[in-house]
């Protein structure tokens, strides 16, 4: 399926119809049952699907796309082909850089852990001067 829908631009908006709507349901549901200052939802494609005025902050995590490439075929077993087109069903991540509100950079596993962390008590900041 996926060899179809990220080389047919109508297959792709037609499944991304159908998926992207049952996701943000179930979401919404499993929101209502926690019990947290705040929640996250990862979605890859929110800038592309225009959702992330639904949210009140937007998260972007990167790393170069060499880097990217190669923990998707290592984690994955894709070709290198299959990433890449997937990777240009997406936005270029300078834009998404310019619409995010925070980033991660992901490369140093340290690095990556303190800048999480930051966002935490941010986040946690956040959600207890909104109640």
């Amino acid at each position: 399926m996926a060899q179809r829908v990220f080389r047919d631009e109508k297959a792709l908006e037609k499944l991304n119809s159908l998926v992207h709507p049952a996701v943000r349901e179930h979401f919404l549901s499993w929101v209502k049952s926690q019990d947290y200052p705040y929640v996250i939802q990862e979605t890859a494609l929110i800038f592309e699907n225009e959702a992330a005025d639904r949210y009140s902050e937007t998260l972007l995590v990167v790393a170069p796309e060499d880097v990217r490439i190669q923990r998707v075929i290592s984690r994955n077993g894709w070709t290198e082909e299959g990433v890449r087109e997937r990777m240009n069903a997406q936005l270029p991540d300078q834009v998404k850089r310019e619409l995010a509100d925070a980033v991660i950079e992901n490369l140093d596993l340290e690095v990556s852990r303190s800048r999480v962390e930051q966002l935490h008590r941010y986040y946690l900041q956040q959600a207890t001067k909104s109640r």
